[in-house]
């Protein structure tokens, strides 16, 4: 609640500050963003965001290797799997560096999992996908 406090009077300041819209959308996203992280970047090394992204196509590709085995054809959706392969494969490599409470895994699961049906029905509406989800 005080991050959200001090979000609120440094957003005050700024709208008051002159012309700058511009520079002033750009600061108040970053101040934003940073409050409600749950990882302190300044304090995670470098090469934590590289090691989130290999966990991510490693657990996209195990995902992939299963469907397969049981002759689900490329392009069809395997629930849940298709939705939780990055999220699953790139917090656990990143949990070498951050390791969340059992509250913050689940709801990063559930938006996951919500983003992804969200966008695969957009993408269908829009011709982009043959399949709803």
């Amino acid at each position: 609640m005080e991050r959200i406090k001090q979000f609120v009077v440094c957003c005050r300041r700024l709208f008051q500050a002159g012309p700058f819209y511009y520079y002033k959308n750009i600061y108040l996203t970053l101040i934003f963003f940073k409050s409600i992280s749950l990882i302190d970047y300044q304090n995670t090394p470098w090469f934590a965001g590289l090691f989130m992204g290999f966990g991510a196509i490693l657990g996209d590709a195990v995902k992939s290797f299963f469907k397969r085995r049981i002759k689900i054809k490329p392009g069809r959706t395997w629930i849940p799997f298709d939705q939780i392969d990055y999220i699953l494969g790139g917090a656990l490599f990143f949990s070498w560096f951050y390791l969340p409470i059992l509250k913050d895994a689940i709801s990063l699961l559930f938006i996951g999992l919500i983003l992804y049906i969200i966008v695969n029905v957009i993408g269908y509406y829009l011709g982009l996908r043959e399949q709803k989800i």
